[in-house]
């Protein structure tokens, strides 16, 4: 795998009851791990979650879902992005599973 520096994604997010719109959540993207900040932060790397793409609507439903092994980690847990391609990639390139 090559080495990536840390991309920043902008989007929205939801995890558990919580749901935060766009512009109030981040994703970071580095070499073998994400970071989701939104009032938390949840770290996971590809051994504890594989993503999945959800939502059929553009700028409006589409986003990520982290499936988790984390006990402490709240179910679901997703991020909402309005171009969700090039975060994929990102994923993909850090390692992470994509269904």
């Amino acid at each position: 795998m090559d080495m990536m520096g840390t991309k920043s994604f902008i989007g929205g997010a939801r995890f558990g009851d919580m749901n935060a719109t766009i512009p109030f959540a981040r994703l970071l993207i580095s070499n073998g791990k994400l970071s989701l900040h939104c009032f938390k932060t949840f770290d996971l790397t590809p051994k504890e979650a594989i993503c999945e793409s959800i939502g059929k609507i553009p700028l409006l439903s589409s986003g990520i879902q982290f499936h988790h092994i984390r006990a402490d980690y709240p179910w679901p847990i997703i991020f909402w992005c309005v171009r969700r391609k090039p975060v994929l990639g990102y994923l993909q390139r850090a390692g992470f599973e994509i269904q």
